[in-house]
């Protein structure tokens, strides 16, 4: 799975190589971990990770998640729950 970080997911956005982005919980834990789908190939999934360690990047709430993505460039406009 492709790893990008805030600069490159930012300027992937901007390019309009970004699809969709979600977030899923993490299994054990009140975590959640950032993915995005391709807009090139709908199968890829990209995962957000910290840019200094590169692993992948953990969100303490959704609020936390939610503002990176608007500074992506992301418009949350509805959140939808299962």
């Amino acid at each position: 799975m492709k790893q990008l970080t805030f600069a490159d997911a930012k300027k992937d956005f901007e390019r309009g190589l970004i699809a969709a982005a979600w977030l899923e919980r993490q299994p054990l834990s009140d975590d959640w971990v950032l993915f995005f789908r391709s807009q090139l190939r709908t199968d890829a999934t990209m995962v957000f990770v910290a840019t200094r360690e590169r692993e992948v990047r953990l969100f303490k709430s959704l609020d936390a998640a939610l503002n990176i993505l608007r500074q992506i460039g992301f418009k949350a406009d509805r959140l939808d729950v299962k």
